[in-house]
Order: structure tokens, then C-alpha cells, then sequence
């Protein structure tokens, strides 16, 4: 129980799951997901304010190592819930100046245990959208594909939004065919 390895029916569970590998947590259509690596490595992408509580619990009782905690694009329909993640885990985050969507200034590629994460500008639901691909070290593999809202599970995202374009968008759709493989589990910020 108190390595969160059992799982309670509840409404609000008073224990969680282990958290090692991808996790996707939704609230209202929004999802944000955490990846733990096997050196209990995390990072959150799109986190979402309602989840706070939820993903604290599970950060502090599993003992992670939060790396990264960042946004696909600065959200047209939210406020972004980083900062007040970043303020809840700043005990376990370092003191590295960020980029307004969460990426380290003097970084391209995050260097982990056994995986890269990498970035890559994907304009088109809005101009700042970047896509996160988390690389095995081991076989190059890109494993995961975080695209917030570039790519929809029954669709493409909204262009019609501030900062949207349906041209721009056309390319990163075809940037990011070259790069993920047909094994690449796509990650979006809503279901």
C-alpha cells in the first residue's frame, strides 16, 4: 500500500497504481500524461490543474524524479497548469531556466537513463505547438509521440483558434510522418 501498488474502486482512490512507463490521465476531454522511466524519471506533458492532487500523491509516494513538466502549446481554451506543477515540485525539480512551454534554454535533446526526449516545432493549431518524441537509446526507436492537439483521436486539431493555420499544419502532419513509425504510440491532448 504504501508503494501505491494497490488499487482501490473508489471515486477518488486512496492509493494509485505503480506509475513506471505512460500513464494518460483525462478531465473533461483534456489528457495529460506521465512518463516514469525505469530510474523513476518522469516527465508530464499538457498537465492539467483538476489532476494536481492526484499526480502529487503518486510523484511523492513513489519517490520520482520529476525532469520535465511541459505544455504542447499555450493553450487557447485553458489557462497552462504548469506553473502551479512546477511550484508543487519544485523540491524535486532543478533550478533550469525553461522556455514558456517548459523546455530547458541551453538543451535540444533531454538525456535519460535509457530514453532521449527530443522536440520538434509542429505549427498549425497554434504557432507555438511542438511535438515531444521520447527515443529508445537502445534500438532509435521514437516510442511516443506527444502532438497535443495537432493530431486527434477522430481527427487533426482546430485551426480556427487564435494562432491556427490549416497550411502550416498540412506540413507538420507530413513532418511528423517521416519521423514517427508505424509502432509509435501518438499521444494527444484530447480524447
Amino acid at each position: 500500500q504504501a508503494n501505491c501498488l494497490v488499487v482501490s474502486d473508489a471515486l477518488s482512490p486512496q492509493q494509485e497504481t505503480c506509475a513506471l512507463g505512460l500513464t494518460q490521465y483525462r478531465h473533461q476531454g483534456a489528457c495529460s500524461w506521465l512518463y516514469v522511466s525505469d530510474s523513476k524519471e518522469a516527465i508530464l506533458v499538457d498537465p492539467i490543474a483538476e489532476m494536481l492532487p492526484r499526480l502529487e500523491k503518486i510523484v511523492n509516494t513513489q519517490a520520482l524524479n520529476i525532469v520535465a513538466i511541459l505544455d504542447t502549446h499555450d493553450h487557447q481554451d485553458r489557462i497552462s497548469a504548469r506553473t502551479l506543477y512546477e511550484s508543487a515540485f519544485s523540491s524535486t525539480l532543478s533550478n533550469i531556466k525553461t522556455d514558456k512551454l517548459g523546455w530547458p534554454n541551453d538543451k535540444e535533446v533531454l538525456d535519460l537513463t535509457h530514453i532521449n526526449l527530443e522536440r520538434i516545432k509542429t505549427p498549425g493549431h497554434s504557432k507555438d505547438s511542438m511535438s515531444y518524441l521520447i527515443r529508445s537509446k537502445k534500438s532509435g526507436q521514437i516510442l511516443y509521440c506527444f502532438c497535443g492537439d495537432l493530431l486527434l483521436p477522430a481527427g487533426l486539431g482546430n485551426t480556427l483558434l487564435a494562432g491556427g493555420d490549416a497550411d502550416e499544419m498540412a506540413n507538420s502532419l507530413r513532418q511528423l510522418n517521416q519521423i514517427v513509425q508505424n509502432e509509435t504510440v501518438i499521444c494527444s491532448g484530447h480524447d
